[in-house]
């Protein structure tokens, strides 16, 4: 399940991404499985909006038909610096 996040990661340096100010602090990631073990991977930043970003896999091996991801930016300040990540996780 882990190669999930790793797609999830490389897509944040799709410039659709990137250079979207919702999608920089929260994206929902859906992964559906069709019947024919065929998938789907999906960013958008609130249920009701279009996909920002698809990939398509011909064939997985995935132990749920769907599942969601959720990306939030997180920012750790201290007195002495602000660092900002991302952090990916089930809802």
């Amino acid at each position: 399940m882990f190669w999930v996040f790793e797609a999830i990661a490389s897509h944040q340096l799709h410039p659709k991404i990137w250079r979207n100010p919702k999608l920089k602090k929260f994206q929902i990631w859906d992964f559906d499985i069709a019947e024919d073990e065929s998938a789907v991977l999906e960013v958008r930043s609130h249920d009701d909006e279009e996909a920002v970003c698809t990939q398509r896999f011909e064939w997985v091996s995935f132990p749920f038909k769907s599942i969601r991801f959720l990306v939030v930016e997180f920012r750790c300040v201290t007195e002495k610096n602000c660092k900002v990540f991302q952090y990916c996780d089930l809802p």
